[in-house]
């Protein structure tokens, strides 16, 4: 199960007008003729905003005309909203307001094992995205511009990299792009005598936690702290937005008191060690945490380091 962000874009980023009109996207080529088909066949939830979803009751007749219904969704759709709207008669409509975490939790269950699509726009994804909750990127550009508009992406989005993963042309107008949203990163960071400290980066607590929870650990935490342990292995994991205080991203750190003891326990778990660590050298001042774990691009466990 994924949770996606599937769209189109002009080429200068805009999903739509500043009226959140999408008609420059219908003038592109017909949606049978673009992977919508096969994606939708895979959705069992959407996530969509206020403005979108206006849209689409006030252009039934241009919605009907592209996808053959007024309302196309056979899946609940959760509209996040903070003021009250129309509903579609017959549709599974749920409207909500808040954080995206614990709707997301209700569209994973309703959703039976398929994918969360985030229709959009730009700022919801953006907040999926920054809840770590975001797996997938599938972005449609068409060779149309805008003066001005909505932006597809109002988000600072720089580590981890997103990795692109296809592309597929689209008749003249248009191709399709995917990215793979990041969860961790590893950076390598010079201590005072010149030697390489390894660190385990995460762009949310939620994405650590599945990382270790994968090889064996059990805790508790919150999106700020948490403890895991395995054996007679605790680890201790924070956030620390302040760490690289010239990015906007917050990233997970993870301490451990006795890193022989962490090889020890780890060397009974079967670790892929596969592909090559991203590095990103920053010179930064000593932050007093002393053992970590480095994983390379895929999230694999590639070794665990110690400081001087």
């Amino acid at each position: 199960m994924k949770t996606q962000y599937y769209t189109a874009t002009t080429l200068n980023g805009f999903i739509a007008t500043d009226d959140n009109s999408l008609a420059w996207l219908f003038t592109l080529g017909n949606i049978g003729e673009s992977s919508y088909p096969e994606f939708i066949a895979d959705v069992g939830a959407l996530a969509m905003g206020a403005s979108t979803y206006e849209w689409m009751l006030r252009h039934a007749d241009e919605v009907t005309a592209e996808v053959g219904s007024p309302w196309p969704y056979t899946q609940p759709v959760w509209i996040f909203t903070h003021r009250e709207l129309p509903r579609v008669e017959g549709a599974d409509i749920r409207f909500v307001q808040g954080d995206v975490v614990p709707v997301h939790a209700e569209m994973k269950v309703a959703a039976g094992g398929k994918n969360i699509w985030v229709v959009g726009g730009g700022d919801l994804a953006g907040q999926f995205y920054d809840a770590g909750l975001l797996d997938e990127l599938i972005v449609q550009i068409g060779s149309a511009t805008l003066g001005s508009g909505k932006p597809l992406f109002p988000r600072t989005a720089l580590y981890p990299l997103m990795r692109l993963t296809s592309s597929r042309p689209m008749g003249d107008g248009m191709i399709e792009l995917r990215y793979r949203v990041g969860d961790t990163i590893t950076v390598e960071r010079s201590s005072s005598n010149g030697q390489a400290i390894p660190i385990l980066l995460s762009r949310s607590m939620r994405a650590t936690m599945q990382f270790y929870d994968r090889l064996g650990f059990t805790g508790h935490g919150d999106d700020q702290y948490a403890i895991l342990k395995r054996g007679a292995i605790e680890l201790h994991f924070s956030l620390h937005a302040e760490l690289v205080p010239e990015r906007s991203d917050s990233m997970c750190y993870l301490r451990v008191e006795n890193v022989d003891a962490l090889y020890h326990e780890l060397s009974a778990v079967n670790l892929p060690h596969s592909g090559i660590p991203r590095i990103d050298v920053l010179s930064d001042k000593p932050w007093g945490m002393r053992e970590f774990a480095i994983v390379d691009e895929d999230g694999n466990l590639l070794r665990i380091g110690q400081t001087t």
